[in-house]
């Protein structure tokens, strides 16, 4: 089956199926949206479609900046979030509280300097990702706290039992709480939109999920 595209945004497909199951032809649409307070409108350029996990400068050793767009289904809805925080007026501070809110979804963690002995302490802007959070089993990025940014990541005392991990962002296929859905299968390669792919009998699905 041939998908022909009618609209000014990225498509493709992709055909797999279950070990034992009919196959399947997913077709993917990406749009990309302009945020702003209160309203979501359509860009007028779209990001394109992803066909492998996108890496900052192709370094797998750092936080993942997007996942791949070019799977079989996402049986839940992702929301991850890759980006800095800002200090309001762009004023230095030692400490900034942040926030992510989207229907169910309440994250919040605070960014603290790294060093607050003197002004050279504060920061105005933070990238927001794993690598500043500090070690911990849950965090993909381990032993790699305030990487150069003088900042760190912290989850606010008032809700340390609400089991955030400390950073946003999409976790990578390797991070444990996506690998330990594989149940046993190898790891697919979907790279390719024009192949036929089988996944094992069972495939959780879930594994495709990119967000934590």
């Amino acid at each position: 089956m041939h998908v022909v595209c009618l609209a000014p945004v990225p498509v493709t497909s992709l055909r797999w199926r279950r070990a034992g199951e009919g196959w399947t032809q997913t077709v993917v649409c990406k749009l990309t949206f302009q945020l702003s307070p209160g309203e979501a409108s359509l860009s007028k350029h779209h990001d394109p479609i992803y066909e492998r996990d996108e890496f900052p400068n192709e370094d797998r050793s750092a936080p993942l900046f997007a996942p791949s767009d070019l799977v079989p289904d996402r049986p839940h809805v992702d929301v991850s979030l890759v980006g800095a925080a800002y200090a309001p007026g762009g004023s230095p501070v030692n400490a900034l509280p942040v926030r992510l809110a989207i229907g169910g979804i309440d994250k919040r963690l605070v960014v603290g300097a790294t060093d607050t002995r003197d002004a050279t302490g504060s920061f105005r802007s933070a990238e927001m990702s794993y690598a500043y959070g500090p070690a911990d089993a849950r965090n993909p990025w381990p032993g790699r706290e305030g990487a150069g940014g003088g900042h760190r990541i912290e989850v606010p005392q008032e809700h340390v039992g609400s089991g955030a991990i400390p950073g946003f962002g999409p976790p990578a296929a390797d991070w444990t709480a996506r690998s330990e859905r594989l149940g046993g299968h190898e790891p697919p390669h979907l790279r390719d939109a024009t192949a036929n792919h089988e996944l094992g009998e069972g495939f959780d699905l879930a594994y495709f999920n990119a967000a934590p």
